[in-house]
């Protein structure tokens, strides 16, 4: 006698099977579960293998599928893998630890409702993986950078420009330099001979001056006394 939806039926006839194998009521399963069985009708049309939560079915059992529409009859062979690892996208496992309830339903014509077989009291035990931590690689340390100093030069003496001669002039000696033993100037020999001359002039030029000023100045004297009248009465 199989068990169906709850109610006991008779033996099905032979080529008009619907049963799970494996796993059996009571098992307990972890990983990706092959669901052995067969499922078999002259009238066939497809069947579907489910799962819902809970020691066995109820009118509430929300029912997943595992697959459904399979359009091929099996006979003692593999209908579904049950894949009770998998995870959504955000890492939530889609079958969590605990216990549940196996269906295969037959769908043949002639029949608006599937023939249905369960399975009671599935416990899946899957280990706890914990998700190990990313570790976020350091970045390379950066080199300081040396600040570069300033370094004062002393000053580059400017070279003086020496004067465009005009058409027909001879242009002038350039003015000899001394630098001292320090690299500093001492004196311009140009400069100073023709500062000598020109003191020079001068000091002739006040001479003369001087000279007439004198020479002014007793003529003046004489001229005056040569002048002056004499005493009354005489001539």
């Amino acid at each position: 006698m199989l068990s169906r939806g709850g109610l006991l039926a008779a033996p099905l006839a032979q080529g008009d099977q619907v049963i799970i194998l494996s796993p059996g009521d009571g098992a307990t399963v972890s990983g990706a579960v092959e669901i052995i069985g067969t499922v078999t009708h002259p009238n066939f049309v497809s069947y579907g293998v489910l799962y819902a939560p809970g020691p066995a079915p109820t009118a509430d059992s929300q029912w997943v599928e595992v697959v459904f529409g399979v359009q091929e009859q099996v006979e003692n062979g593999v209908l579904a893998v049950w894949d009770t690892t998998a995870r959504t996208e955000d890492g939530q496992p889609v079958v969590p630890n605990g216990v549940y309830t196996l269906a295969l339903a037959r769908y043949r014509q002639g029949s608006d409702t599937p023939d249905l077989f369960f399975v009671r009291n599935v416990t899946v035990n899957n280990e706890e993986v914990t998700p190990t931590p990313t570790l976020t690689p350091l970045p390379p340390a950066v080199p300081a950078t040396p600040t570069a100093v300033p370094v004062e030069q002393p000053p580059t003496p400017t070279p003086r420009p020496s004067p465009t001669p005009r058409p027909g002039e001879t242009p002038a000696a350039a003015p000899i330099v001394e630098e001292d033993e320090g690299g500093g100037l001492a004196f311009d020999v140009g400069r100073l001979r023709a500062a000598f001359f020109d003191g020079a002039r001068i000091t002739l030029l006040l001479f003369g001056l001087w000279g007439l000023y004198v020479f002014g100045k007793a003529a003046v004297r004489y001229y005056l006394r040569t002048r002056r009248p004499g005493p009354p009465g005489r001539r």
